[in-house]
């Protein structure tokens, strides 16, 4: 077996692995790049490998950052299957539908303001091209194994996401396991990780690789921030990824407000892809923990916001309430034109609950930076801002070292999908602690084996 790494080395985004078996390859992922202008700008360079060569497209799950550069795949002449899960599917309509849908605008915004360097400015991808892609799917259930040219290969859950996978191939007595991006074993709404299977290869993620998730009780830290939102009647701005954090926030409110039924205050959900991402949490109960009468009670908690209109007149909306926006790092979506309304508003509180990607806004408010560019101009950020790490959907690094002593005896393991300093820290703790050969994945590295 030969794999390339072709994206997620040395950073946590653009997942995409070329796995090689005799005549027979495959692609693991294919994702989009994203934070920093010097990664964004990766995804506009061609794909380094010759497409039609390609058997097969494997999807460990539904995040851009896993899938966000098939339709570009597709727009390139790839026309054969791409495998995943059925939750993985429906969840990558809706998210490559809705990257095409920004693309789309921000190519047209630009052309109008004049501010390209491209004449015209163009989409990676469009809707056309996502359309072509989601044709092209595959679903395959947990556990049952299929082929793809010369290779066998299985999924198993990851936790994470709905759907979302690890990734077992096997090909001429030759082993690789890929951890996908791990979910928490403690997760409240998804399935906790399975163990790995032994396998020659490990690549395993470490996008918490440095970290420890907090131990603190979501519930009683919302139940207070709620408290000082009464108290000052006053706005809470979640800004939430539309897949997995938005359903557990709104999970934990609900909590909340069953404990301290006092503290009720109206939730809005002003997402239209967080709505539809929640409505498949009933399409899919068995990939979650909640019964289907609890999942119905859950998500109907908030009021959901549909039209711009709603949107804008929600601005005007006094508190106290709790408005979750997307984007989740706050880099575009309908949480931009809350913060502007209401950014200058001390009594007001900003919430981020997810991981902030250099670059980003979000990165900025979590670091205390307050000034922020948007709508072509600049606001200084007077609300105060709060933290709550422990919604992450991904492994921390004691989990991470948990799910890999589960093996006995990995010739090797690769770490990829995290920044510098994860990677540095979780490679030393599996040497010292797991005693298996490790290494940090490099940029169209090659290994072979």
């Amino acid at each position: 077996m030969k794999l390339t790494f072709l994206g997620a080395a040395e950073t946590v985004t653009g997942s995409m692995y070329l796995l090689e078996s005799g005549d027979s390859k495959i692609l693991i992922d294919c994702g989009m790049f994203q934070g920093l202008k010097e990664l964004r700008l990766k995804n506009w360079e061609p794909f380094n490998l010759d497409i039609d060569s390609i058997d097969g497209v494997i999807l460990t799950h539904a995040h851009v950052d896993h899938s966000g550069r098939l339709p570009l795949l597709v727009k390139q002449g790839y026309s054969r299957k791409i495998y995943s899960t059925a939750p993985s599917f429906s969840l990558a309509e809706i998210l490559l539908k809705d990257s095409a849908m920004l693309q789309m605008e921000d190519a047209k915004d630009a052309n109008e303001r004049n501010y390209s360097k491209h004449h015209p400015a163009k989409p990676l991808y469009d809707i056309e091209d996502v359309q072509k892609t989601i044709q092209l799917f595959s679903p395959v259930k947990f556990h049952e194994k299929f082929k793809v040219g010369k290779f066998e290969i299985t999924f198993y859950r990851a936790g994470h996401i709905l759907g979302a996978s690890q990734v077992h191939i096997t090909s001429n007595s030759k082993s690789i396991f890929f951890s996908g991006d791990l979910g928490r074993p403690n997760d409240p709404l998804m399935l906790m990780p399975e163990a790995p299977i032994e396998s020659d290869v490990i690549v395993m993620e470490s996008t918490y690789g440095a970290h420890l998730h907090s131990a603190e009780d979501p519930v009683e830290k919302l139940a207070d921030l709620i408290r000082e939102l009464k108290k000052k009647q006053a706005v809470m701005m979640i800004p939430s990824f539309a897949v997995a954090r938005a359903q557990l926030i709104i999970y934990t409110l609900y909590q909340v407000f069953e404990k301290y039924p006092d503290l009720k205050i109206p939730v809005y959900l002003n997402s239209p892809m967080a709505t539809q991402v929640t409505q498949l949490y009933v399409k899919f109960l068995k990939e979650h923990k909640l019964s289907k009468d609890q999942t119905v009670e859950i998500f109907s908690l908030p009021h959901y916001i549909e039209y711009v209109k709603q949107s804008v007149k929600l601005n005007e909306t006094e508190g106290p309430m709790i408005v979750i926006a997307g984007s989740g790092m706050i880099t575009g979506g309908r949480i931009l034109h809350h913060l502007w309304a209401w950014g200058k508003d001390s009594d007001n509180i900003i919430l981020l609950v997810g991981y902030q990607a250099e670059g980003t806004r979000g990165y900025d408010l979590a670091r205390d930076q307050r000034v922020l560019k948007m709508h072509g101009g600049t606001i200084e950020i007077e609300t105060k801002i709060e933290k709550m790490e422990m919604f992450s959907a991904h492994a921390d690094q004691a989990e991470l070292l948990e799910w890999l002593k589960k093996l006995k005896n990995p010739k090797k393991v690769m770490l990829v999908h995290g920044e510098k300093e994860s990677l540095d820290i979780l490679r030393s703790k599996i040497q010292s602690d797991c005693q298996f050969p490790v290494e940090i994945a490099l940029p169209n590295q090659v290994i072979k084996w």
